[in-house]
This record gives structure tokens, C-alpha cells and sequence, in this order.
């Protein structure tokens, strides 16, 4: 969408009350936060719009290949860590307190 879209945010807004699920993916595919995608107003779009369901985090753990599925135990660790970042940073918009940096 945020390639395709003129207004990402306005996109959102529109489409909040026909959707089951908002997928969030940062420009990186990283936790949320860490890449260049401000997902503040995304989220906060949605939420104005009405929409109540849930939120899909996509991302994959660092590595030479990114569609890998499996890149060992070590990046088990690495995932958790971008889930409950990712987490906190959805917690954070919705609570009204803005996306923490």
C-alpha cells in the first residue's frame, strides 16, 4: 500500500469498515519501529474509522535469505523480540499515547 497508494492513511480510513484484519509490515521487515514506515497515523486512521479487528505483524529475522522460514533457534529470539516491540508499538497508538521511538 505504501507504494501504491497516494495517501496511505486516507486508504485505511476508507477501507476500515470492510476490513477483518489490517496487516502491518515496516519498509524493512523488521519490528515496527524500525524501519521508515510511520505507522502511527496508519493505525490511528483505522481506529477513528471504527475498525475494531485485529492487527497482523509481518516480519522476518535477519539473514542472507529472507524467505527462509527457518533460520535456526538463535532467530527465534530475534522474532519474539520484533512481536512484543511490535506489540507495543500498535498498544501505544491505540492507547492515544503516539508511536514511542
Amino acid at each position: 500500500m505504501q507504494l501504491e497508494e497516494q495517501d496511505s492513511v486516507a486508504a485505511v480510513a476508507a477501507a476500515a469498515p470492510q476490513l477483518r484484519a489490517l496487516h502491518l509490515a515496516d519498509s524493512n521487515r523488521l519490528g515496527l519501529g524500525r524501519g521508515q514506515l510511520d505507522i502511527g497515523p496508519l493505525v490511528a486512521a483505522a481506529r477513528d474509522a471504527g475498525y475494531r479487528g485485529p492487527f497482523v505483524f509481518e516480519f522476518t529475522a535477519p539473514g542472507p535469505n529472507p524467505f527462509q522460514p527457518d533460520k535456526g533457534e538463535s532467530a527465534m529470539g530475534v522474532l519474539d523480540a520484533y512481536a512484543r516491540e511490535s506489540t507495543a508499538v500498535v498498544s501505544a497508538i491505540l492507547a492515544g499515547g503516539g508511536q514511542p521511538r
